[in-house]
């Protein structure tokens, strides 16, 4: 999640490793420098098959030690690089993407900011974007996040509609934990609803959550939209999630976040009909 409203504090990284990922945000439009993509499948319940991977941000610093998100964002957007390593993200992302659709391969979904939703010209670049990697529009999707949407609810209603007229797919990420009310997700041109870690947990647990998941499944399905449950670490999780009727899940219980070339597709033998395997928890690790 890129979104500027949500951005973490900086974890700490000394004045040479700042110095370092300086260096490669300045040479990003020549090489990717430290930067990469790595992407985790999305797994869809009834056949446990992923015909979508999610592209998520990693930096390597000069001790090769792999960075998340949480440790640069915050440096990133305070140097004011922010926008063009999102559009970097985006561009490699459907690069990727274009290379499997010339086979089997998975389509691809990208987070974007809220300052990528606010700008007018966006749409056309993604059009730009799709057309130079030959990429079918109906292979990429677009994750927002509630705050990108609260922000300036106007221009994002404007933005996200001229995206779906692209036959793009638009996901709401982390819903339920921002101020983006079930009647605004009406009006919104939303055909994926992602519910996050924390609901996740829950649902372990109370069943109080349970039954809000089927409810918000059944009210998704009203809006001809899919489920998504993500931070799935066990079987007992993928339960729960295939009980409570979501359509794809997303965790470490399938797949961390992996470079392009190590990315599998077929989970199937975690599945008997709708049913995790005893042991599923311990094979993934």
């Amino acid at each position: 999640m890129n979104a500027i409203a949500s951005l973490p504090k900086p974890l700490h990284l000394d004045k040479e490793q700042q110095n370092v990922m300086f260096r490669d945000l300045r040479e990003l439009r020549l090489h990717s420098g430290g930067f990469s993509i790595v992407f985790q499948p999305r797994v869809l319940v009834k056949t446990g098959k992923a015909d979508r991977v999610e592209a998520l941000v990693r930096w390597t610093d000069d001790t090769k030690t792999t960075r998340f998100p949480g440790e640069f964002l915050g440096l990133v957007d305070r140097w004011g690089y922010l926008t063009e390593l999102d559009n970097w993200v985006l561009g490699a992302a459907i690069e990727q993407a274009a290379r499997w659709a010339q086979g089997d391969g998975p389509s691809v979904s990208v987070n974007v900011s809220s300052r990528q939703i606010e700008d007018a010209t966006f749409p056309a670049r993604i059009e730009k974007l799709l057309s130079a990697a030959g990429l079918p529009p109906n292979r990429l999707e677009l994750e927002v996040t509630e705050s990108c949407v609260i922000r300036d609810a106007s221009s994002a209603g404007r933005t996200l509609n001229a995206i779906r007229e692209m036959n793009i797919d638009v996901a709401v990420d982390d819903f339920g934990t921002g101020q983006l009310s079930i009647s605004n997700l009406q009006w919104m041109p939303v055909n994926v609803i992602k519910l996050g870690n924390d609901m996740c947990t829950r649902l372990s647990t109370d069943a109080r959550y349970q039954r809000l998941a089927k409810a918000m499944v059944a009210f998704a399905k009203t809006l001809d939209a899919r489920t998504v449950l993500e931070g799935i670490e066990t079987a007992a999780q993928f339960q729960v999630a295939a009980d409570s009727c979501f359509d794809e899940v997303q965790g470490f219980l399938f797949s961390r976040g992996v470079p392009s070339d190590d990315v599998k597709t077929d989970f199937s033998r975690f599945i008997t009909g709708h049913h995790a395997e005893p042991g599923l928890a311990l094979a993934a690790e």
